[in-house]
């Protein structure tokens, strides 16, 4: 194919372009078979199916990448066949990340929200073996009580022994 072609769609002419780009076009779809092309700027205008490994292209079945996984899909493909995707309805599009995401996160944190689970039992067991939150307390007690009997009295420790 020569270094420059025109391509004509909804009555607007497009190009120039290389062989190359307008073989890709035709892959994407957009150039059909019954496209008007021109070699060069003075060329004549011809369908595009006449034209030689491009009628071919113009055949085949236009494809696009899957924009969720890259596979191969038709140009009009409204789901994906390879991860079952929505294409153009947003509505389920949405709907369908939002459930997958909504699974994605359940699994990642349920092993995690269930060791904070059994840690927090584990804490509460081991408060509940101590007599409770009330005994806590009443041993803090003591404590402040020792403290300030140290404070007010220097031979805290010879009486201490004799308590």
């Amino acid at each position: 194919m020569s270094d420059e072609w025109y391509y004509e769609t909804d009555g607007d002419v497009h190009g120039p372009v290389t062989g190359q780009e307008l073989l890709q076009q035709a892959n994407a779809g957009v150039i059909q078979q019954d496209t008007p092309v021109c070699k060069g700027s003075n060329g004549q205008w011809v369908q595009a199916s006449r034209v030689k490994g491009l009628g071919t292209a113009c055949q085949r079945t236009p494809t696009k990448p899957c924009p969720f996984c890259g596979e191969a899909i038709l140009l009009v493909a409204k789901k994906c066949k390879h991860c079952g995707e929505f294409l153009d309805d947003a509505t389920s599009r949405n709907a369908t990340q939002t459930g997958d995401s909504n699974k994605r996160i359940l699994l990642r944190y349920a092993p995690v929200a269930v060791v904070l689970i059994v840690a927090l039992l584990g804490v509460l067991g081991y408060i509940h073996s101590l007599g409770g939150a009330g005994r806590i307390e009443e041993d803090a007690k003591k404590t402040m009580e020792d403290i300030q009997y140290e404070l007010h009295h220097p031979d805290w420790e010879v009486e201490r022994r004799h308590r």
